[in-house]
């Protein structure tokens, strides 16, 4: 009969976890007088299946329910309710990829133009607030994995001066339309739609210490270089581009709406 390191090397798993499955009840394994487990053939086989269903992200408490059930109807069950958890995962890696896409693409823009303004349309998007997911759990799991923060601001062009609303009103998700039909999912009703509009995108360096007096800055030399053919709300997100304890700076990406009956 095995002992464990034996079949700790046969399966590849460490000692710790082998003797957590003895623990736990999903081996029988015997014990010797110098303490050491024995292990017998339908502990092999028994923790091969553990292996396996751990492989196919069963929790323990889950293969311990499915080893001891006797009805296969009972396992098919369990099996499809995890074959439903990984597909919706796929769907959430999928979108992660997509977003991950998008935060490049911002990047690059970031890297590539500097604060060359450029015209361009955009795709139609949704902001979901986060206030308005706190009963659906669906979207709640989906905001604790990538949350984001949509800042929208308003040039008052007397005062020469940006106006940003408090932080904590623009915290949600930022999902392109096309994503929430691809993934079956449906916004809340309360979300802000962004339709697909002409925009003008223009990125600067921001420090976390004087962010509103230096955004306030660029945008009043970026209206004036543009002759104030843009509307005066825009929207805009901060990229931690160097930060340490204490401060930081940030890349500011800006998207300005061109009034089209103003500029050719």
């Amino acid at each position: 009969m095995p002992k464990t390191g034996e079949l700790s090397r046969l399966f590849e798993i460490d000692r710790t976890t082998l003797n957590y499955y003895v623990k736990s009840g999903l081996l029988q394994a015997g014990t010797e007088e110098n303490q050491y487990h024995r292990y017998t053939f339908s502990d092999s086989m028994a923790l091969a299946f553990i292996r396996y269903y751990r492989g196919l992200d069963f929790s323990t408490e889950e293969i311990v329910r499915l080893l001891s059930q006797d009805d296969n109807e009972e396992k098919l069950f369990d099996i499809q309710q995890k074959q439903k958890e990984i597909e919706e995962k796929i769907h959430l890696y999928q979108l992660k990829l997509l977003l991950l896409q998008n935060l490049q693409k911002s990047l690059q823009f970031i890297q590539e133009h500097g604060s060359a303004p450029c015209r361009f349309t955009t795709e139609p998007y949704y902001f979901v607030r986060k206030e308005d997911i706190t009963d659906d759990s669906s979207w709640l799991e989906l905001y604790k994995m990538i949350p984001s923060i949509e800042f929208t601001g308003h040039y008052d062009k007397l005062l020469s001066k940006v106006e940003v609303s408090d932080l904590f009103l623009h915290a949600g998700l930022s999902l392109k339309e096309s994503w929430l039909q691809e993934y079956g999912l449906k916004p809340p009703e309360n979300s802000v739609y962004y339709p697909a509009q002409e925009k003008v995108l223009v990125s600067w360096k921001i420090s976390a210490g004087s962010r509103a007096e230096e955004l306030s800055e660029c945008v009043r030399d970026f209206f004036s270089s543009w002759r104030d053919h843009l509307k005066e709300d825009f929207v805009f997100y901060l990229f931690p581009s160097h930060y340490e304890s204490g401060g930081g700076e940030f890349d500011c990406l800006g998207f300005f709406t061109i009034e089209a009956e103003k500029l050719d």
